[in-house]
């Protein structure tokens, strides 16, 4: 924002005063009267190159602080912080895990399925762990049927579907995912 038009110091450095009218400095000169205060001069019209090598100067410290603060080790387990690049921190993995473990125990409610939440988590888990160390589908069912007598087979079959569905998709042990 220039200065109003106007009587100011002359910009090259002389004792007289010369006329800025509000755009650029004019021809227009006069001595300057002693003892006056001629207020604020306005800028000298002059280059914008070094304003725009300092900006470009700041963008390239940023972008190399940023690249720096991607590189730093990872931290994680502390909560808030992000660890190494692309791999989200234990903080955020805890959080989508007991997201998981709700969104479970609701379907399996849902279902009418008469077990706790903290069952129905540990068994679903403890079902694919096992399906994944390679062990039979037939058994694990009837085995969650004997451990909860309130469960019927039906129950404990549709349970293992919605355990495989929720923490070990693609693990159907015989062949595609029934619809």
């Amino acid at each position: 924002m220039s200065p109003p038009p106007g009587w100011y110091s002359d910009p090259s450095g002389t004792t007289a005063r010369r006329y800025w009218d509000g755009m650029q400095w004019t021809g227009a000169v006069q001595a300057s009267p002693v003892g006056t205060v001629t207020g604020a001069p306005a800028p000298a019209s002059g280059s914008k190159l070094p304003w725009i090598i300092a900006s470009i100067a700041i963008v390239l410290a940023l972008a190399a602080l940023l690249t720096l603060w991607g590189m730093r080790p990872s931290r994680q387990g502390q909560p808030g912080e992000l660890g190494q690049p692309g791999r989200p921190a234990a903080a955020a993995e805890s959080a989508q895990e007991a997201f998981t473990d709700k969104t479970f125990a609701v379907k399996v409610q849902g279902a009418g399925i008469p077990l706790s939440e903290d069952e129905a988590v540990t068994e679903a888990k403890t079902l694919c762990r096992n399906l994944e160390a390679g062990e039979d589908f037939v058994p694990l069912v009837a085995g969650i049927d004997r451990r909860y007598p309130a469960l019927e087979i039906n129950d404990a079959v549709s349970f293992s579907r919605l355990a495989i569905d929720e923490y070990c998709p693609g693990r159907y042990p015989y062949g595609p995912k029934p619809r």
